[in-house]
C-alpha cells in the first residue's frame, strides 16, 4: 500500500545543572578557565606523570641546560585579601588522590596539590618571581594566595617560613628558560593504569577505583554528554579522576533514553574496566522494564557508586520461571501499549529496541504469554488477528473465478514463512487507499489483465516487449498454472477506482509491521522485509493463495462487506462478465456491486456489519455466524 514519510520527535534535552565551586555552595561565576597544556587526550600521561616527563625535565629530550646557577628561593610572600580557606579543596576531591610524594607533592593530570599543616589540601603552583610555591585557585576564579614551605620531615607544608623547616626548594636558572626544580615522585606512589580484562557475567555492583577510562574521553564527548562550557571541562576531569566517580555538578543530559545514559554514564563510571558491549550484556541481564532504566538512572545519579539492591532482587526474579511476578513490570507498561500501537492511536515515546534491553530467553518467555509466536524468520507473528483489511484493483469476480487470492506482484520475502500479501489493521486507511475515486489504480497493476498473467501486457499502440523479467513470481505453486503469454492487449488500463476487502486471518500467521519494529527490531537490522505503509501486516500465504472462502468484499459506504463468493453467486455468468467488463473500460458502476451486496443480504447470507460511527481496526472485527 502507498507508503509514508517516517515521523520523528525530537527529544529537547534537560538544562544542565549550574556547577558550584569546590569547598562552597555557591554557585561559580562564569569566567574562563586557565589554559591547560596537557598532552592528547587517552595519553597515559593524562594520569599522574613519571618524574621524567613533567615540566622541567630534560630527560625526555636528551637536552642539558647551558648553564646552571643554584640559589636559594626568597622567603618573602606577599599579602592576599582572600580568605585561606577559600582555596581547600572539597573533601570528596581527596577520597582517590595519591599520597603526598618525599617532597609533599600530589599529583593528578600533571597538577601539584599539597597539604597545608592541620588546615587542608590546596592547589599550588610556582612563583618564578617569589621564587616559592603559592597556594593558587584551581579553576583561576581567586587570585593567587600565600606561600608556601615544606615542613622539615613531614609531607606537609605551612604558610609561614619557620624555624627548623625544610630548606627552600631551589630554583634552577638556565640561559634559555627559569624552570621548578624537577621532584622526584616514587614509583610505588603512582597509581597503576588498569587494562581491560574478561569480567564475570555478573560482576558484584560497587565502587571499582579511580576512572582509567576517563583519558579515553575527548573534551567533545564530555561536552556533548554533560553539556560543560569549556572552562569546566578541567574541573570535570579532576575531580572525576580523584574522587573516582563523575562529580556531582555534572548532571549527563536527558537525551530521552535512559538505557544510553545508563551504558554512557553510570556504569561507565561504576564498572570502569567494563567495555561498552561488555556493560551492554550486564544491563540486558537484569531484565528492566522502561520504567525500571528511568528509575535505576535515577538512582545512580543520586548514589553513583553502587546498583540499588532492587536491581539484583529484580534480576533474580526474571530468572525463576514459576515465579508469579516475574513479568509484573512489563505486563503493566508494555502490555497495555501493545494494540494501541497495533492500531495507530498512540505513539510511542521514550521507548527503544525492547529485544536489544533485555535477555532474549526473557523476552520470548514473555512475548509467549501475550500470544507471539517466532518463525524461520526470526520475525514475531499471531494467529489471532480476527481479520484485516486491503484495497486491491482485482475485482471479486476475477477471485471467485480462481478461487483465490494469490500474492499480488513482487512482495520481497524474509518477514513471512511463506509468500506475503500485505494488508492493514486500519479501515480508515483503507478508506484513503479506495477512496470515492480518490485514489486510481496503480498502472503497473493494470497492465496484468489477470493475477495469472506471468507477464505484463501492453496498451493498444504500444510496442512488443520481448523483455524476460517477470513481475509475478508466483511461478513455483504447485496448484496455480500462471499465463506464460507475452504481449497480449491490456484491457483493464482504463480502471478508476479501487475495491475494498475484508479479510478473514483467523488461524492464519499474521506478522505486524509495529509489534515487530518496536518488540523485535533486531530483525529488520537482519534483513526482515516490513511494508513501509503505517499500520501495515503481512500475511504468509501458502502457494494456494488466500481462499476466496475468506474474502469479503465491503460496499462502498465501508459499512457492510459480504463474501465475494456470495457475492458472485447472486448474479449469472454474463451478468458477472458485463459488471466486470464495465469496470475495466472506466466506468464508476461501484452501484452494482453494492446491489449484489444488498442481494446477498436479502437472501439471508451472512453479512459484516460495520457501524460508521466508528473507526474499526483489526481486533474489532467480529465476524457472523
Amino acid at each position: 500500500m502507498r507508503p509514508k514519510p517516517p515521523s520523528s520527535a525530537n527529544t529537547p534535552r534537560a538544562n544542565t545543572p549550574t556547577p558550584t565551586t569546590p569547598g562552597s555552595n555557591r554557585a561559580r561565576p562564569d569566567a574562563q578557565a586557565p589554559s591547560l597544556h596537557q598532552p592528547p587526550l587517552g595519553s597515559p600521561t593524562q594520569y599522574p606523570v613519571r618524574p621524567d616527563q613533567r615540566p622541567g625535565s630534560h630527560s625526555e629530550g636528551g637536552a642539558e641546560p647551558s648553564r646552571l646557577d643554584i640559589s636559594d628561593l626568597p622567603s618573602a610572600e606577599p599579602q592576599t585579601s582572600v580568605g585561606f580557606s577559600s582555596y581547600l579543596l572539597n573533601r570528596a576531591l581527596l577520597r582517590n588522590m595519591q599520597p603526598a610524594d618525599d617532597d609533599g607533592f600530589r599529583f593528578v593530570v600533571g597538577r601539584k596539590f599539597v597539604d597545608v599543616k592541620d588546615v587542608g589540601t590546596v592547589h599550588v603552583e610556582f612563583d618564578a618571581d617569589l621564587g616559592a610555591y603559592r597556594v593558587t585557585d584551581l579553576y583561576k576564579k581567586l587570585p593567587p594566595g600565600p606561600a608556601l614551605y615544606k615542613n622539615a620531615g613531614e609531607a606537609t607544608w605551612s604558610p609561614t617560613h619557620q624555624v627548623g623547616a625544610h630548606p627552600p626548594l631551589k630554583r634552577l636558572h638556565s640561559a634559555d628558560d627559569e624552570i621548578a626544580a624537577p621532584v622526584k615522585q616514587p614509583a610505588a606512589s603512582r597509581p597503576a593504569i588498569q587494562t581491560e580484562a574478561a569480567i564475570p557475567p555478573l560482576p558484584p555492583a560497587g565502587f571499582h577505583g579511580a576512572p582509567t577510562h576517563l583519558s579515553a574521553w575527548t573534551d567533545h564527548q564530555i561536552r556533548q554528554f554533560y553539556g560543560l562550557h569549556d572552562q569546566d571541562i578541567l574541573r570535570f576531569r579532576i575531580e572525576a579522576q580523584t574522587s573516582g566517580t563523575r562529580p556531582e555538578w555534572a548532571r549527563p543530559l536527558n537525551s530521552g533514553n535512559p538505557r544510553d545514559e545508563l551504558l554512557g554514564d553510570s556504569l561507565r563510571w561504576l564498572y570502569p574496566t567494563m567495555t561498552h558491549g561488555e556493560r551492554v550484556v550486564l544491563l540486558r541481564s537484569y531484565n528492566l522494564s522502561p520504567n525500571q532504566h528511568r528509575q535505576l538512572r535515577n538512582d545512580l545519579i543520586d548514589n553513583p557508586r553502587a546498583l540499588p539492591q532492587w536491581v539484583e532482587q529484580h534480576r533474580l526474579r526474571t530468572l525463576d520461571a514459576n515465579a508469579p511476578t516475574r513479568f509484573d513490570p512489563f505486563h503493566q507498561e508494555i502490555e497495555p501499549l501493545l494494540l494501541p500501537l497495533r492500531n495507530g492511536t498512540s505513539q510511542l515515546r521514550g521507548l527503544f529496541d525492547l529485544d536489544e534491553t533485555v535477555s532474549r530467553e526473557f523476552l520470548d518467555a514473555f512475548l509467549a504469554k501475550l500470544g507471539y509466536l517466532r518463525n524461520g524468520n526470526d520475525c514475531l507473528y499471531r494467529t489471532d488477528i480476527p481479520g484485516l483489511f486491503r484495497a486491491d484493483e482485482r475485482t471479486p469476480f476475477e477471485f471467485y473465478n480462481d478461487a483465490r487470492m494469490l500474492p499480488r506482484l513482487k512482495h520481497p520475502r524474509g518477514a513471512t514463512t511463506e509468500k506475503p500479501i500485505s494488508a492493514t489493521v486500519s479501515l480508515k486507511l483503507v478508506k484513503e487507499y479506495a477512496g470515492r475515486g480518490t485514489d486510481a489504480p496503480d498502472p503497473e497493476y493494470l497492465r496484468y489483465n489477470n493475477q495469472k498473467n506471468k507477464y505484463p501486457g501492453k496498451k493498444p499502440g504500444e510496442p512488443d516487449n520481448d523483455s524476460d523479467s517477470s513481475d509475478n513470481d508466483w511461478s513455483d505453486s504447485s496448484e496455480v498454472e500462471l499465463d506464460s503469454e507475452r504481449n497480449y492487449e491490456t484491457i483493464r488500463h482504463k480502471q478508476n477506482f479501487i475495491f475494498a476487502y475484508v479479510i478473514d486471518t483467523r488461524k492464519m500467521e499474521v506478522v505486524l509491521r509495529e509489534e515487530n519494529i518496536f518488540l523485535n527490531g533486531s530483525a529488520e537490522k537482519q534483513g526482515a522485509w516490513f511494508p513501509e505503509d503505517d499500520h501495515e501486516a503481512l500475511i504468509s500465504t501458502s502457494k494456494r493463495g488466500i481462499g476466496s472462502e475468506r474474502i469479503w468484499l465491503l460496499d462502498s459506504t465501508l459499512t457492510r462487506a459480504a463474501k465475494i463468493n456470495d457475492v458472485a453467486q447472486q448474479a449469472d455468468y454474463y451478468s458477472r462478465m458485463d459488471i466486470e467488463e464495465q469496470t475495466h473500460s472506466g466506468a464508476y458502476n461501484r452501484h452494482r456491486y453494492d446491489a449484489l451486496i444488498e442481494a446477498v443480504a436479502q437472501a439471508g447470507k451472512p453479512i459484516l456489519k460495520l457501524d460508521s460511527g466508528k473507526q474499526w481496526f483489526a481486533n474489532d472485527i467480529v465476524w457472523p455466524e
